[in-house]
């Protein structure tokens, strides 16, 4: 309000400012007129005045304001009244003393007006200042906390699309909170039970409990972020695979102190991977058929030669020699079926092997391929030690590398195989077996050695059904091993070859198309 009123008045013209304080001079002086105790002191009343019309009307009414008072004190109150008295030593010094001290105070106190009315004013903008600074911020939080609220709704949105829960494992205090789609990942009811490290165990399946549990200790310790894909048991029995990435916050001493999972149902992907490697056996075994079928119909001819003549003939002795003959044949008959139904044979149960040996049984399936074809296997092995494996498995992937090489040598060629004890390139302190398989053929381009891993790809549209080398890097993937291709197009060069490397224990699972918990994968070298 005051700051109002010294806005008005120091807009009007000086002269204006200065009629207002005669006016107020003359007030002043009436009131000391008629109130007689003001006689004796006349300037006790008008001293104040002066002061009040410096504040409000500034210098130019103040000095007006100070000349009427002197002249009408002068006037009115010195004795003899009604006289003006100016001219008298005494009186001069007085009233000059009055309108000095008045003038000067005056401007004293108009200095002190402005200045509190630029302290109300400056007080008056930082308020308002700070309401808009207020009014901003909460338009911003607001506004922020909106787009918060819009992000979690979509993040939750988008995990429950791809069904993808999050988890949190404070380690020092062992708290845990999992999302309401992890619940769901573990065919639980958001919120019906407390997560704990223990109840996440029991939804393990038994099969994968030990090693994840070893997996994450290790982990654990050293802080590093690591991926697993394990089974968990519902409490209805069902079977679901769950992909987990698993990241740690570590303290300023390099200890772990939180992890972070992010964890993907991934049973459906299972369920389509295991179908394809299963089209793939069927596919294999139809193309080893045509190969076994030949091996198995010369013994066939041979031995109903045999049984004709031992029929014929009249000499008992000459008779067993046909029968023992048609009985060798049988047993080669025999020998090949062995063959090619162990390459289907699903052992559950992992054994001691040569690689060698491996690869002879799947030569012998091959055999009458490799002879119509031109092509000539060169083998040479070397302080070979055993390791422990499906075998099955083993010959799968042995199987689809030799038939790629009779593919790529449609007109003949040759295949090196190489066989010897070494050791993992990715981890050198890893021991195992080395086999290093190249062929003579036509080779491969960049591009094509990039997709060769991808299911479906294939370069032999009639033939060729692009699982075999996926399902060979699955397995190859699944029990810890390393495969990995060079190949040349030169026209006097040309060729491929593949390194596949296991170690002396393959990492085994009930679940024949499991990933490992801490995947190697097949790849090829640019």
């Amino acid at each position: 309000m005051q700051d109002q009123w010294l806005g008005k008045f120091d807009k009007a013209p000086w002269y204006v400012r200065a009629g207002l304080g005669l006016v107020c001079a003359l007030l002043i002086s009436a009131l000391a007129i008629h109130f007689p105790a003001y006689e004796q002191m006349p300037y006790t009343l008008s001293f104040p005045g002066i002061i009040l019309v410096a504040w409000f009307l500034g210098m130019s009414g103040a000095v007006a304001a100070s000349l009427t008072s002197a002249l009408l004190i002068d006037y009115y109150l010195e004795i003899p009244v009604h006289e003006l008295t100016l001219l008298r030593p005494g009186h001069l010094l007085r009233l000059t003393s009055f309108l000095a001290v008045s003038i000067m105070f005056s401007w004293v106190i108009r200095r002190l007006s402005r200045h509190s009315a630029q302290m109300i004013k400056q007080e008056a903008a930082l308020q308002l200042e700070a309401a808009e600074a207020k009014q901003h911020l909460a338009e911003e939080r607001a506004r922020t906390l909106q787009i918060v609220q819009d992000k979690e709704v979509r993040l939750r949105l988008a995990l429950a699309a791809g069904r993808v829960g999050l988890w949190d494992w404070d380690l020092r205090t062992g708290e845990i909170i999992w999302s309401d789609q992890f619940y769901a990942l573990l065919g639980l009811v958001p919120g019906s039970v407390v997560p704990t490290e223990e109840l996440w165990q029991s939804f393990l399946h038994p099969d994968d409990q030990s090693l994840l549990c070893r997996l994450h200790g290790e982990k654990k310790h050293e802080g590093h972020p690591y991926s697993t894909e394990h089974r968990v048991i519902w409490r209805d029995g069902s079977e679901h695979w769950i992909e987990m990435q698993i990241h740690y916050v570590q303290e300023a001493e390099g200890k772990p102190r939180r992890a972070f999972g992010v964890a993907t149902d991934i049973t459906q992907r299972r369920l389509a991977q295991a179908s394809m490697v299963r089209a793939e056996k069927l596919a294999v075994a139809g193309r080893m058929a045509a190969s076994v079928a030949h091996e198995i119909n010369n013994p066939l001819e041979g031995m109903a030669n045999l049984l004709f003549l031992a029929s014929a003939s009249k000499d008992l002795n000459q008779t067993h020699e046909y029968i023992e003959a048609a009985l060798r044949q049988l047993m080669r008959v025999s020998s090949i079926t062995r063959q090619a139904l162990r390459f289907h044979r699903q052992s559950e149960h992992a054994k001691s092997v040569r690689l060698s040996e491996v690869f002879g049984n799947v030569l012998l399936l091959f055999k009458q391929k490799l002879q119509s074809s031109g092509i000539t296997v060169d083998e040479k092995v070397s302080g070979e030690p055993e390791i422990l494996c499906l075998a099955s498995d083993v010959e799968q992937v042995l199987a689809s590398l030799v038939l790629n090489a009779i593919d790529a040598m449609p007109n003949g060629g040759r295949i090196a195989v190489r066989i010897c004890s070494g050791s993992d390139w990715r981890e050198p302190h890893n021991p195992g077996v080395r086999f290093t398989l190249a062929d003579s053929g036509c080779g491969m381009d960049l591009a094509t050695r990039r997709r060769i891993y991808e299911p479906f790809f294939t370069t032999k549209s009639s033939t060729g059904t692009g699982l075999g080398l996926w399902v060979a890097g699955e397995i190859v993937n699944r029990i810890g091993g390393d495969l990995r291709v060079w190949s040349s197009t030169s026209p006097h060069s040309s060729g491929t070859t593949f390194s596949l490397f296991l170690p002396f224990q393959t990492t085994v699972s009930s679940d024949r198309h499991a990933a490992p918990a801490v995947g190697a994968t097949a790849g090829a070298d640019r």
